[in-house]
């Protein structure tokens, strides 16, 4: 015995409106547009974390060094702080000149910025 019209009708509309639910962020530009925009986020955002992952493993490993290691805290403070024993004299020696630095134009140096553009 079939089901009555209506019924049967009201199947294939319901299918019908299901069917274009699923199917719509698959068509819609936009959609799929933010999918793959998001995906791309995603696998920045993962790149990003696994290296600040191996950048706290190097910090956690460098602060065990530097908690037992006597040479190593030596060879910073006279490195990086120029520290010296009793007996020796520190001489800076001059870093060689980059060609900006030669020609007097530092970059980095403050001077007249360009007018903005309108």
């Amino acid at each position: 015995m079939r089901p009555p019209r209506s019924a049967r009708t009201f199947f294939y509309v319901c299918a019908g409106l299901s069917l274009a639910t699923l199917l719509w962020p698959l068509v819609d530009p936009k959609g799929v547009a933010l999918w793959m925009r998001l995906s791309r986020q995603e696998q920045q955002l993962q790149a990003e974390l696994r290296a600040m992952r191996h950048r706290v493993e190097f910090l956690q490993q460098m602060n065990r060094r530097l908690q037992t290691d006597l040479s190593l805290i030596e060879k910073i403070a006279r490195e990086q702080l120029m520290y010296a024993r009793p007996d020796e004299q520190v001489i800076p020696v001059p870093l060689l000149e980059t060609p900006e630095e030669e020609s007097g134009k530092n970059p980095e140096a403050p001077g007249p910025r360009p007018p903005p553009d309108r």
